[in-house]
């Protein structure tokens, strides 16, 4: 009774510094991944930042260039009208002539 009282105090004793170690093990892997979550996370927030900056910047680009091609747009309305005009000049200028002889 005693050995076996002996054995099994050994058993428990093997056990239980074997769960120990497991323990630790699980402790150590826990904190890696805790630790990569983080890296993740953090990742996760640059990429968020960077998209955020993108659109900004690409929205100001957009804007920019709407108001770019409206200037473009009544530059050339001005340009059709004086020519047009120049056009209705000349015209004048030629019947005037045409009458003149």
């Amino acid at each position: 009774p005693s050995e076996e009282m002996a054995k099994a105090k050994e058993d428990a004793a093997i056990t239980s510094k074997t769960l120990e170690e497991e323990r630790s093990s699980f402790s150590q892997r826990d904190a890696a991944h805790a630790e990569q979550v983080r890296g993740l996370e953090d990742r996760l927030l640059d990429e968020k930042e960077r998209a955020k900056e993108f659109y900004r910047d690409h929205s100001t680009l957009v804007s920019k260039l709407e108001e770019h091609i409206t200037v473009l747009e009544l530059e050339r309305d001005d340009a059709l009208l004086d020519l047009e005009k120049e056009q209705s000049s000349i015209s004048a200028l030629m019947e005037e002539l045409a009458n003149a002889n």
